[in-house]
């Protein structure tokens, strides 16, 4: 792993988008768990990692006036299972998300 590896953690969107603009071999962390096992088996090198985890803009999930729904990119699987904005047709996601990995990763 690069020793001079540095992290920026974003606290909204713009600053997420500008961090990653500043450094060509950056990479976006969101829960982490793939960036390091690339990392540790040495398949990427990035000199940056931008945190996502405090970007509010990206999580959550919500009904928009025109009635599409928006699921953020760092909403965690438990929020998607647990959801009530998720149903009729959109339902199998849900139950889909309820299904990845066990409680205690989702």
């Amino acid at each position: 792993m690069n020793k001079d590896l540095k992290i920026a953690r974003a606290e909204d969107l713009s600053m997420a988008l500008n961090e990653f603009d500043t450094d060509d071999d950056s990479m976006y962390l969101s829960g982490g768990a793939t960036v390091v096992a690339l990392l540790n088996a040495n398949l990427v090198s990035p000199t940056k990692l931008v945190s996502l985890k405090n970007v509010n803009e990206l999580h959550g999930i919500e009904e928009k006036p025109d009635g599409r729904v928006q699921i953020g990119a760092m909403t965690r699987h438990s929020q998607t299972a647990g959801s009530t904005v998720l149903k009729g047709s959109l339902s199998g996601i849900r139950e889909a998300a309820s299904k990845i990995a066990n409680p205690a990763v989702r």
